[in-house]
């Protein structure tokens, strides 16, 4: 007895309107990847410019603190450290996505800090809205799947 039974252009995915809808449903996926990418690198970016700039001027940091920007309950020498740490490794975290959420909450609560600490004192601009935003973001979604943090938890997974 012969099969009757076939298999249509829409089941067998040949159906150009089902293509386009199944890469329709991946789009999203594929821009928040892209939009992650961006918004790791975009908070990134001026921490770690900010921490090469303290490097380069490294005799100046205790000054700066001391008397430009006290921070409080830290010392002027160990602003300056804490700051420059931060501000040389969390970005690096940040961008290749290694413990994302702890990198992005620390940018965010350095930009925090810059605008509501020290800000008030020397008006700072508003650029640090956008970087306090960008954390909260990253620290409440994570660095993505093109990160190292989802490329550990898939390895995980795998061996459970």
């Amino acid at each position: 007895m012969a099969d009757t039974t076939s298999v249509g252009p829409a089941q067998s995915g040949g159906n150009i309107v089902v293509r386009l809808l199944r890469g329709y449903h991946t789009l999203p996926t594929l821009w928040q990847d892209v939009a992650t990418i961006i918004a790791r690198v975009y908070l990134a970016m001026p921490f770690w410019n900010a921490g090469n700039v303290r490097l380069s001027s490294w005799d100046s940091q205790a000054f700066l603190f001391e008397w430009e920007h006290p921070l409080p309950l830290l010392s002027p020498s160990m602003a300056a450290w804490v700051t420059t740490g931060a501000e040389l490794v969390l970005p690096v975290l940040l961008v290749l996505g290694l413990f994302g959420r702890l990198a992005a909450l620390g940018l965010g609560i350095m930009a925090a800090t810059i605008y509501f600490v020290i800000g008030g004192v020397y008006a700072i601009g508003a650029e640090q809205f956008p970087w306090m935003a960008a954390g909260l973001l990253l620290f409440l979604t994570g660095p993505g799947r093109i990160s190292l943090d989802h490329l550990i938890a898939r390895a995980v997974g795998a061996q459970r």
